[in-house]
């Protein structure tokens, strides 16, 4: 099986040419939209509406300041995407720990993890094994988001075969960004920075079944019965045939 292939951007990589990356294969990827309570992403809107004009399934993600009020920051995000979450995903990058305990820190994240899924789809979290283990309480709320982890090989220009290693409780993982040093494809990004590249836990179909799981179908109306009908339900309710 070929993992299905993913890349993630964000303002140092200047402007992404999604369909150069949708004709790499690229079958979903990842732009920065905020960090803490007010930074936003600059090139987050032409990345967001690129990944859907080439036909990416989409996440936006948030770096996560443990320092500052959750409310703030996620209020932050939720402005910079807006009310875009048609096929997509919320990511919350947590990898800064600012001095805060490990106990202030969870309770940051869980919070902000929590308010998010109030106002959109179930967000992801974003991070590593180790600053998890390290920098947050273990516990049951591990199990409650889908993970995206990082990590590499000692040369992070090539992709990790995978899989990541998983923090402690948690049973399974969606994304493994497995090299941030990977060189772009020619004329990706304008300044040619170094890619980040993640690979899906399964194959491109898994990563449609996801996306497509989130869209809910409306029941469809009942059909009105005709007078015949109805006198036939009401003889069988009275007389039994």
């Amino acid at each position: 099986m070929i993992r299905a292939l993913g890349i993630d951007t964000a303002g140092c990589n200047g402007q992404t040419c999604w369909n150069i990356a949708q004709a790499q294969t690229v079958v979903f990827g990842a732009a920065r939209a905020s960090i803490s309570w007010g930074y936003q992403d600059k090139w987050f809107p032409s990345n967001w509406a690129g990944m859907k004009q080439n036909g990416i399934h989409r996440f936006s993600y948030h770096l996560l300041y443990p320092s500052q009020p959750y409310q703030s920051q996620c209020d932050n995000f939720l402005r910079v995407v807006g009310d875009n979450w048609d096929d997509a995903f919320p990511v919350i990058d947590a990898e800064l720990d600012q001095g805060m305990s490990r106990t202030a820190i969870t309770n940051c994240l869980c919070n902000c993890l929590q308010y998010i899924h109030d106002r959109a789809p179930k967000p992801l979290i974003y991070s590593r094994k180790q600053w998890i283990d390290t920098y947050t309480e273990s516990g049951s709320w591990r199990n409650l988001y889908d993970w995206w982890l990082a990590q590499y090989l000692t040369n992070r220009a090539i992709e990790h075969p995978g899989p990541p290693d998983l923090p402690l409780g948690v049973t399974t993982w969606l994304i493994h960004q497995n090299a941030d040093h990977f060189k772009a494809w020619p004329g990706l990004t304008p300044n040619s920075v170094d890619l980040d590249i993640d690979r899906w836990n399964g194959d491109s179909a898994a990563v449609d079944k996801y996306f497509g799981s989130t869209v809910s179908q409306p029941e469809p109306a009942p059909i009105p019965l005709t007078i015949e009908q109805r006198v036939t339900r009401l003889e069988e309710k009275v007389f039994g045939v």
